[in-house]
């Protein structure tokens, strides 16, 4: 470390600790001219935290005024359902805002439950099960192998369960005495959970489904809705091919089907659900149609027809109603069947038994061909019945008896119990219960032969009694004053607006009473939180503008409590002179000799009581229009209160066009020619086959199906026989883009609608209050902000729209002048605060440094100071030196 210079050493040559009388001069300086900006700095720092303070109070107040402004207060509503006369609640209820306060009749009928159905029973589910080909599970494919076991084909089916088009159905595997069964729930609650359709490839191919248990039998029967319209099984597009769509391979294709009579040609391969509806209604016009149904995001669609679809026996022709789902399988209770293992052989013919057999030419195939069961030979039965109880049966023959007279001597022997037929099937007996379902038939055979010979039953296999539709899936049902309404789910939400119904318990002829009511305590309890929070602003403001306060004697801030109170001294602005409340005063609201705000709620109940809608003008903004053709959309702090004159001068137009030419029938070739169209405003794509043969109606109907499947906010319709498609959007904005691609020939000049991009939507133009608005699509908008919407087709009209902003608004827009992030109130004060403050900053920077620069002078004054009087002292030191060797030497001479 370097050493100091000497003269830099307070005191050492003057002996001043001259360094202290520095600090204590700048002391001085610093008292002087420093803290008083240091003080003036800190008084605005406790301002700027109090006006953020007043912004919270007031933010507070605000958003208590615009809930009343809303109107939400006012409208919301309390549901109560009476309880059954069992004392059971048949259901819970909820009710929004938009409500209609009344009394309701209810009965619930029925509750939504989901499907399950079971499947065969295998003794190894890592078996494979021997069954191959396709089926369908709610319109998604489903590949079977020879080889698959019962374990591959439930994950095959739950892999199907997922996606954007999921089956809703899921796969399980129950396992019971050491047998397993493979069994299909859905997800959901509803009817029709599960629908299964066959995709077989031949004619003579087997049925998967029957294969895997699902159906109870080779037949099939017409699938008819509630209403009875046949329809197909669901499918998850409308304009891509059916079998693409389901996701399974079709052979062959196409096939012939009757509808109505008539015979047509579909072609799953090629042809989508919409181009098959086009093919139906262009022989009956109006007889097929689409419906859409939107469950858990996903949307599936089925097609409806007016008449019955058949086969016509041509090759396919029956495969392609099953692959579409317009015939369904039964899934009738099996019975359950025990067969003897042993194929019998009649002697006399060399064949399989038959019940004509006589029991002396009865041979085990392939063993003895001597004489059977003669006179006085017995053959006995010893097992279980349906329920388990114990059977013992013996026949003695008679020499002359056939194999049907065992038959009905061994079925005489379930008599007592739960009844058993017998019958000769490919010379076994066939031992199958009368009763369906679960069951514990079993039994075994032996034949006791005085020759000596040996009939051999052999064991026996079972084909277990089961029920398919473990649980039959079951839409809610519900009646609500005489009407009926149906919910897949158990939660109504269209019985009565505004107004949810979950249904608990099902009681058929029980009605009870749903209340809806006007929720006063919600309306009270709103206009109370107001009355706090002004009154925390009144609180704030006096506290806050004391002696003692943060902003004391602050006028601007008493002043904007001024403009608060204002409005609820006032009448509020655009009322009618005949509305009932004009001012807050006369629904209870006081300002008392202190400032602070009350409700008297005796006073406001009444009055809500008196009369409800009369009270929420006075509280909620509101608007009333001329015409039915102008609506209010909304408006800005900027817009006033009063009457508001509108004048439209032309009316908005959607982007649309009508093709030239009139068409009956579209005339093409074997392969469709493809149109596409474009929405220009989302960008979404959709393309539609125009077949030949399509009507005008047809191809209407495919093009909008194609647009509700796709998302595209366009409409098409059949003018007279021409096409027009419009852009659901209006103004200019909105516009699409068609183009075409040949099949084979190209027709697609038959439309007379050509292929480019179509933009002719106008925006609405008019003037509110005299000045020119700004039109967009249908809403107009006016310099002040209001926006209003004119949905008329006139090109002239007027409209006079009343606004009234009402106490709730006129409140909220006061405190919004105080709180606003841009140029409130609060906001200047802060910004003025800010400026002060980084004045302040600047002039303490200054004072600092110039106390710096006055530090460094003295120091060096100082310093110098020390050093002369360090140079005197060793001059003084130096001459005392010489005077005394002077005087010495003088002393010395002396002597």
């Amino acid at each position: 470390m370097a050493s100091e210079p000497i003269g830099t050493v307070s005191g050492l040559a003057s002996g001043i600790q001259w360094r202290d009388m520095i600090d204590q001069i700048m002391k001085l300086d610093t008292t002087r001219t420093l803290e008083p900006i240091r003080a003036q700095m800190d008084r605005v720092t406790t301002e700027s935290a109090a006006w953020r303070d007043y912004r919270t109070v007031v933010a507070r107040f605000q958003a208590a005024a615009l809930t009343l402004k809303s109107r939400n207060a006012f409208r919301a509503v309390a549901a109560t359902l009476a309880p059954s006369t069992t004392g059971r609640a048949l259901a819970t209820v909820s009710a929004s805002a938009s409500a209609v306060p009344g009394a309701y009749r209810v009965e619930v009928m029925n509750l939504a439950r989901a499907e399950k159905l079971a499947g065969r029973v295998v003794s190894d589910a890592r078996a494979a099960l021997g069954a191959s080909g396709q089926f369908t599970i709610n319109g998604v494919g489903i590949s079977v192998g020879a080889d698959d076991s019962l374990e591959a084909i439930r994950d095959r089916i739950n892999a199907a369960n997922s996606g954007s088009a999921p089956t809703k159905v899921t796969a399980a595997i129950q396992t019971t005495g050491g047998r397993a069964q493979l069994v299909l729930a859905a997800d959901a609650a509803g009817a029709r959970g599960i629908e299964l359709s066959d995709v077989r490839h031949a004619d003579g191919a087997p049925s998967v489904i029957e294969a895997l248990g699902f159906a109870s039998g080779p037949g099939t029967t017409a699938n008819y809705d509630a209403n009875g319209l046949q329809q197909s099984g669901r499918i998850s597009s409308v304009s891509l091919a059916m079998a693409q769509a389901l996701g399974v391979q079709v052979d062959p294709s196409p096939a012939t089907v009757i509808v109505n009579g008539d015979v047509i040609t579909v072609d799953l391969a090629t042809q989508s659900i919409s181009d098959i509806v086009g093919i139906i209604n262009a022989r009956s016009p109006g007889a097929a149609s689409i419906e859409s149904i939107s469950e858990g995001g996903a949307t599936t669609y089925r097609m409806k027809v007016a008449s019955t679809i058949t086969s016509d026996g041509s090759e396919g022709s029956q495969r392609a109603l099953e692959a579409m789902g317009l015939v369904t399988r039964a899934r009738d209770p099996l019975a359950q069947r025990v067969t003897t293992g042993a194929a019998l052989t009649d002697t006399s013919t060399g064949l399989a038994a038959t019940g004509a057999t006589a029991l002396a030419a009865l041979a085990t195939a392939g063993g003895s061909a001597t004489p059977g069961v003669l006179a006085g030979d017995t053959i006995s039965l010893v097992g279980t019945d349906g329920a388990g109880t114990v059977v013992r049966h013996t026949y003695t023959a008679t020499g002359t008896d056939t194999l049907a007279d065992l038959a009905a001597s061994l079925s005489s022997a379930y008599a007592g119990g739960r009844a058993v037929e017998v019958n000769v099937t490919g010379g076994r007996l066939e031992f199958r219960e009368s009763q369906s379902g679960a069951s514990l038939l079993g039994l075994t055979l032996t034949a006791s032969l005085a020759s000596g010979d040996t009939l051999d039953f052999g064991g026996t296999t079972t084909e277990t009694g089961r029920a398919i539709q473990l649980a039959e899936g079951s839409d809610a049902m519900m009646r609500v004053d005489g009407r009926t309404i149906v919910s897949r789910s158990n939660t109504f939400t269209n019985a009565i607006d505004g107004v949810t119904l979950t249904a608990q318990a099902a009681e058929p002829g029980t009605t009870v009473e749903l209340t809806v009511s006007r929720n006063q305590d919600a309306s009270v309890r709103a206009v109370q939180e107001l009355v706090e929070a002004y009154n925390a602003v009144v609180g704030f403001v006096t506290k806050e503008t004391a002696t003692n306060g943060r902003l004391p004697f602050n006028g601007s801030l008493r002043s904007s409590l001024a403009s608060l109170k204002a409005p609820l001294l006032s009448d509020v602005a655009g009322l009618s002179p005949a509305a009932v409340y004009q001012r807050g005063g006369l629904v209870g609201l006081s300002v008392d000799r202190y400032g602070k705000l009350a409700l008297d709620e005796s006073t406001f109940r009444t009055a809500l009581a008196t009369n409800h809608e009369a009270v929420e003008r006075l509280f909620a903004t509101g608007t009333t229009s001329s015409s039915t053709d102008v609506q209010y959309i909304a408006a800005s702090d900027r817009t006033m209160a009063g009457a508001h004159a509108i004048v439209i001068s032309r009316a908005a137009t959607q982007a649309a066009f009508t093709g030239s030419s009139l068409l009956s029938r579209y005339s093409d070739d074997g392969t469709p020619d493809v149109m596409s169209l474009r929405d220009d405003v989302s960008g979404t794509s959709t393309e539609v086959r125009l077949a030949d043969g399509d009507t005008m109606g047809t191809i209407v109907d495919k093009l909008n199906a194609a647009f509700g499947s796709d998302g595209l906010a366009l409409a098409a319709f059949d003018v007279g026989g021409q096409l027009r498609i419009a852009h659901k959007t209006y103004g200019a904005m909105g516009s699409f883009t068609v183009s075409y691609a040949p099949g084979g020939s190209d027709a697609t000049a038959q439309l007379g609608f050509a292929a480019g991009t179509y933009a002719n939507g106008a925006d609405v133009q008019g003037t509110i209050d005299g000045l020119a608005a700004t039109g967009l699509g249908q809403d107009l908008t006016s310099a002040s902000g209001l926006i209003v919407r004119y949905t008329g087709a006139a090109d002239s009209a007027t409209a006079t729209l009343d606004y009234v902003l009402g106490l709730g608004g006129a409140l909220g827009l006061q405190a919004d002048g105080i709180t606003d992030d841009v140029d409130g109130f609060v906001k200047l004060r802060e910004d003025s605060v800010s400026t002060t403050q980084a004045s302040l900053s600047r002039r303490y920077d200054d004072v600092q440094a110039r106390l710096d620069r006055r530090r460094e002078a003295l120091v060096v004054q100082f310093t110098a100071m020390e050093a002369a009087m360090s140079r005197i002292q060793s001059q003084g030191a130096w001459l005392s030196q010489q005077l005394a060797a002077i005087q010495s030497m003088n002393s010395s001479g002396s002597k």
